[in-house]
């Protein structure tokens, strides 16, 4: 907890405007006021240093200090190259994975859809070219295996767009769909289907 004003700071506060670490912390010492958790009675305590204090710890460690952040830089750095090296992986691997598409009836395909729909309590559907484009996505390709095999990976929302994409194209070659957004569908909802998938929450960060 930090402003002008202000003249503690939390466990937080030095690791996000100090960039102490744990290690760092642990050499500032005891903190100075301890609190009841205000937004859980059973979570522990928060934790306050005095500023003045911190400030005086850093200039009497200064050179410790700056060698604690030059250090933390390059890992920082090379974190970053890890992430950007794995991200491109995942995006070619997305973007070269072979794709599969089972040929089968509209008939089979339409059985398929209309027994999904009335398992969720919908009636009397009619059977567009969307409705047999998401049927034949998820039922007749290889695609929820694809998808397994993106869960936890680096960029893998972004390999997903593609692979969807793909999949999409290939299905609607296959079948003789014309290619729309109308019949492709709305890539944010499909965003929370696939989070939904994987067991995370949405909009979690692929990384």
């Amino acid at each position: 907890m930090r402003g002008d004003k202000q003249e503690y700071v939390n466990k937080d506060g030095l690791k996000n405007d100090y960039f102490f670490s744990d290690k760092w912390i642990a050499l500032l010492g005891e903190p100075d006021k301890v609190v009841p958790n205000p937004r859980y009675r059973s979570g522990s305590p928060m934790q306050f240093w005095l500023e003045s204090r911190v400030v005086d710890f850093i200039k009497d460690h200064d050179g410790e200090y700056q060698e604690h952040l030059r250090r933390r830089s390059v890992r920082s750095e090379a974190s970053k190259l890890v992430c950007d090296r794995k991200r491109r992986e995942t995006l070619d691997w997305a973007e070269d994975v072979g794709i599969r598409v089972h040929k089968a009836s509209i008939k089979a395909i339409s059985e398929d859809s209309s027994r999904f729909f009335m398992e969720r309590g919908c009636y009397d559907r009619d059977l567009g070219d969307r409705q047999i484009l998401n049927q034949v996505r998820h039922d007749y390709t290889n695609y929820h295996a694809l998808l397994e095999k993106l869960k936890g990976r680096i960029g893998r929302l972004e390999a997903y767009r593609i692979l969807r994409r793909r999949v999409n194209e290939e299905a609607c070659r296959k079948y003789g769909i014309p290619c729309t957004p109308e019949n492709t569908g709305d890539e944010q909802a499909d965003d929370a289907y696939v989070s939904k998938f994987w067991g995370e929450p949405a909009n979690t960060p692929d990384v």
